[in-house]
């Protein structure tokens, strides 16, 4: 990169950080857990990545009927445990 690049963009080398909370992070990062699926109510195997935060949103399909579950979970960083509830879409 040219010195003439760093005059043109000064404030592109002004990047800052965010703080990361060390209470977020799983020193095993991913949790198995399981959810019932809202749809055939059957129970799906799941695993909840640790260091996305205490609470995290996705779908995820159900491995029997493959319909789309929301997820809401919340992670338990002291138990290394996370909770989750199915919801429909």
């Amino acid at each position: 990169m040219s010195s003439q690049n760093i005059r043109i963009f000064p404030e592109k080398l002004n990047l800052r950080v965010a703080p990361q909370r060390t209470e977020w992070y799983l020193g095993r990062m991913e949790i198995e857990t399981t959810f019932v699926c809202v749809f055939c109510f059957q129970v799906n195997n799941t695993l909840v990545d640790g260091s996305g935060g205490r609470t995290q949103e996705y779908t995820e399909d159900c491995q029997v009927c493959c319909r789309p579950n929301v997820l809401h979970v919340t992670v338990d960083s002291s138990l290394e445990e996370a909770s989750v509830e199915a919801s429909a879409p």
